[in-house]
């Protein structure tokens, strides 16, 4: 199971009849069974008669997909307990106890999950080495995309009409001057199958957004790329042809302290370092600790400090919004 950063303890205690999905439909799926099957709900069958999608036969995979309303607060403290001795502190001992004030709880952002923030998004290239992260819009669909060529948009920007052959292709573009949506539209317009944005500010990563409303009509996927990346798979292709496989992995990111998927639409809170956790999880978390359960960032604590401006130590969140 994904996690931002594969810290995980293993899987809570699975229940006695295990959910299963199909990785290739992500939708809909039908078990395989005597009978008239049953309509299921997205990406979920009950565990009956053959282990492969109705649909498509793929074989089904498990996949947690509780809510964390279904942990009892027991189980989670329990494996905040589990965190916590993986930092090296006694989760029996109050006295080390650091939890973060409420005006630094009040400022982070709360949100509800979409596309961008429960998908990851890895794309591979010929003939360079390794993969790719992208990060998918949150407007339009979210598929993954076999072998394509890849060419850069002329305009480079896309704001105006494409003077290359784009047609079956996935198009590289830059950021600026028209909005996502218009540069989307417009491949798509040009028969592309997907569109890759470069990223030209320092902020990443980055959600693109469709701001005015234009995309009811998207029918292509698109993403985005870092503008360091952006700009070496520029150069690269100047020089090469390439073609690209971008596989789009739904449902991939976990809340590590209950370790149950965030799902889309699941009510979550981001730090300032950008890991993100269900609400409810890092809610308790922070009654206890001042830092991110991942990477240790720190928030406003509870306590105050004890060290004045002068002396403190410098955190990373000082410098993050």
């Amino acid at each position: 199971m994904a996690s931002y950063d594969g810290f995980a303890f293993g899987a809570a205690q699975a229940p006695a009849l295990p959910e299963l999905y199909c990785a290739d439909c992500q939708t809909n799926t039908r078990p395989v069974a005597e009978g008239t099957p049953q309509k299921l709900a997205r990406n979920v069958t009950a565990v009956v008669g053959d282990d492969r999608c109705g649909v498509c036969g793929a074989q089904l995979a498990r996949r947690n997909t509780a809510t964390t309303q279904a942990l009892p607060h027991g189980d989670i403290s329990m494996l905040m307990n589990r965190l916590l001795e993986a930092w090296g502190i006694d989760p029996t001992s109050t006295s080390g106890n650091a939890p973060a004030s409420e005006e630094a709880v009040a400022k982070l952002s709360t949100f509800s999950a979409g596309q961008a923030a429960t998908t990851e998004v890895g794309m591979i290239v010929d003939g360079i080495k390794g993969e790719v992260i992208l990060v998918p819009a949150n407007f339009g669909p979210c598929k993954s995309i076999a072998s394509k060529r890849l060419v850069v948009a002329s305009p480079f920007t896309g704001a105006s009409a494409l003077s290359v052959d784009v047609a079956d292709k996935i198009v590289l573009m830059e950021r600026g001057v028209c909005t996502f949506a218009a540069k989307v539209l417009r491949a798509q317009a040009a028969g592309a199958v997907a569109v890759i944005v470069v990223q030209t500010a320092d902020v990443w990563p980055y959600t693109m957004t469709d701001s005015k409303g234009e995309g009811a009509t998207m029918a292509i996927p698109a993403f985005m790329i870092s503008a360091k990346q952006g700009k070496g798979l520029v150069k690269y292709l100047a020089e090469h042809e390439a073609s690209a496989t971008i596989d789009v992995r739904l449902n991939s990111r976990e809340c590590v302290i209950c370790q149950v998927d965030i799902a889309n639409g699941s009510q979550v809170i981001r730090m300032p370092c950008q890991h993100m956790f269900h609400s409810e999880c890092l809610g308790q978390w922070l009654n206890i600790r001042n830092s991110c359960p991942i990477c240790r960032v720190e928030i406003a604590s509870k306590h105050g400090r004890s060290k004045t401006d002068a002396e403190r130590d410098f955190l990373w969140s000082d410098w993050m919004s």
